[in-house]
């Protein structure tokens, strides 16, 4: 993936290492990763709230398969025709899908998914360099603690990544990047994001 080092597309959830920039075409899930200094999970004592919701230990059998976090029907509600590509990030596997301009809405980008198992890669590593992001602030998706996490573009420019800690050792990590200025989208891509979390939670917990 370009844009930002998503790995080779982009979504997704923790912070990643390389910058992501506004401009670029790709999002990417492993685009502004926590530092690996911080060897903490994301139920271990730190500065994340805690996961309160009953956790979801069978989500780290989707991190090898990323694809298959998200059902076409669920893709389609945000205007995804075609099936996702597979693609390596810092975090793992991700996947990433282009979403298509219409007459009707002119949401025109790209979202990436990956599931991050590693213990530097979790909520508390992102508190931890907080004041290293150009936007930072907590979230909730589905109930379970979140955070919004960008390296280099502020919030409402089109970026957004997300990471929402659903179990002790699994983060969903979702990247979004919105090149269409005139999309609601884009001035709310974590928006975005937040809802393609919660359509990963609805799978892993084996909805629709």
């Amino acid at each position: 993936m370009n844009r930002v080092a998503l790995s080779t597309l982009v979504v997704a959830a923790l912070a990643l290492v390389a910058g992501c920039s506004g401009g670029s075409n790709t999002p990417s899930t492993s685009a502004q990763p926590p530092s690996s200094a911080a060897a903490t999970s994301t139920s271990s004592a730190g500065l994340a709230p805690p996961i309160t919701q009953p956790k979801l230990d069978k989500a780290a059998q989707y991190a090898p398969k990323p694809c298959e976090l998200l059902t076409a029907a669920q893709v389609g509600t945000v205007r995804v025709s075609k099936p996702g590509k597979e693609g390596d990030s810092v975090l793992g596997k991700e996947c990433s899908w282009t979403t298509a301009q219409n007459p009707n809405t002119s949401l025109s980008g790209l979202f990436s998914v990956a599931l991050s198992t590693k213990a530097d890669a979790g909520l508390n590593a992102l508190y931890e360099k907080k004041s290293t992001y150009a936007a930072f602030e907590a979230a909730t998706v589905a109930g379970y603690p979140s955070v919004h996490a960008n390296s280099g573009v502020p919030f409402g420019q089109g970026d957004c990544f997300g990471y929402t800690a659903v179990s002790d050792a699994v983060t969903i990590s979702v990247g979004v990047q919105i090149s269409d200025k005139a999309a609601a989208e884009y001035k709310n891509a974590c928006g975005l994001a937040d809802k393609v979390a919660e359509m990963v939670i609805s799978t892993i917990k084996g909805g629709s």
